[in-house]
């Protein structure tokens, strides 16, 4: 178990099936305020790299806006006989744990999808009564498969029926232009009117990791799909913020105008950025995030099915 180089850990992220575009070095060095990259070696052959997100008084975090930010195994390992997987899960995940818990004192993980075996993390400090063990919270997704088998009029027939009427009745607006890109000031004024719906205040920590999200669209890793009101000076009604890897988009940011409601922009524009991943070849659309019955819901209308990830956390000192 040693630290290893953001250079070894992107090669590592290229072959890795577990990568995404969070886990990307160059993304996820400027989400966090410090990643150390911990390898996982079995003689020199590197079996699993675990970035681990640091604040600015070195305590292990999830950055906003982050996901499956765990541990990333290499592609030979995965495909490695079943009887053996118990056994080396246990071997590299309790030297993660011992290490992290000496290091930092903590461990903070959102698991990538596809590793849902999570016994290793419960089975920690089993036999030690009155010392701490994980916390393994089930997590859901909602997600979009298959996008490159589909076109997009097939895609469009998974939607909710309320759905595809709001996107035809949106789809004959004169007035509405789908574009990419905005302005970070007009993102974060948009979030800030998204959030005081629902009572919450942001922060500046929050505008500040907008304002990164945007430089990592404009370094290539993503995109901002807009629909604006032509006839309204150009206003900004509705923002989706996108970040692409290999073979997915994720949705991290979607923003309403308020004075979008009843004019079904948010589906027009949802479609658009659906459209947008297609147009890209990524296979899957993922909503990251399904955990609330309201947000939960809407996510689903468009036709995503759920998928299982874990957040775990573990305090050496017992505090959880």
């Amino acid at each position: 178990m040693k630290k290893v180089s953001a250079a070894l850990a992107l090669e590592f992220w290229l072959r890795s099936p577990h990568a995404s575009a969070f886990t990307h070095p160059d993304i996820l060095q400027k989400l966090a305020y410090k990643v150390d990259w911990l390898g996982c070696f079995k003689g020199h052959e590197l079996l699993c790299i675990w970035p681990v997100c640091l604040n600015q008084d070195c305590e292990v975090v999830r950055p906003a806006f982050v996901y499956y930010v765990g541990p990333m195994w290499s592609p030979e390992s995965v495909s490695g006989a079943e009887h053996r997987r118990l056994s080396t899960d246990t071997n590299v995940y309790e030297s993660f744990i011992a290490y992290m818990a000496a290091e930092y004192g903590a461990v903070r993980a959102s698991l990538p999808l596809g590793l849902n075996d999570v016994r290793v993390f419960d089975w920690w400090n089993y036999h030690e009564p009155g010392k701490p063990r994980f916390t393994i919270q089930p997590r859901y997704t909602a997600v979009l498969e298959a996008l490159q088998s589909e076109s997009m009029e097939s895609i469009i027939r998974r939607f909710r029926e309320v759905r595809r009427h709001e996107l035809r009745k949106a789809q004959v607006l004169d007035d509405v232009v789908i574009g990419f890109g905005a302005l970070v000031e007009e993102l974060v004024e948009l979030y800030e009117v998204t959030l005081a719906r629902q009572g919450i205040t942001i922060g500046e920590d929050e505008k500040k990791q907008i304002h990164r999200l945007v430089e990592i669209v404009g370094d290539g890793f993503g995109e901002v799909v807009t629909v604006r009101a032509h006839n309204d000076g150009n206003k900004l009604m509705y923002a989706a913020l996108l970040l692409k890897d290999r073979w997915s988009a994720h949705l991290l940011l979607k923003l309403n105008n308020l004075e979008s409601r009843g004019h079904n922009f948010a589906v027009l524009g949802m479609c658009s950025a659906i459209e947008w991943a297609k147009n890209q070849g990524c296979q899957v659309f993922d909503f990251n995030g399904a955990n609330s019955p309201r947000r939960g819901d809407d996510k689903h209308s468009y036709g995503a099915k759920a998928l299982l990830y874990f957040d775990i956390s573990f305090d050496s000192n017992g505090c959880h």
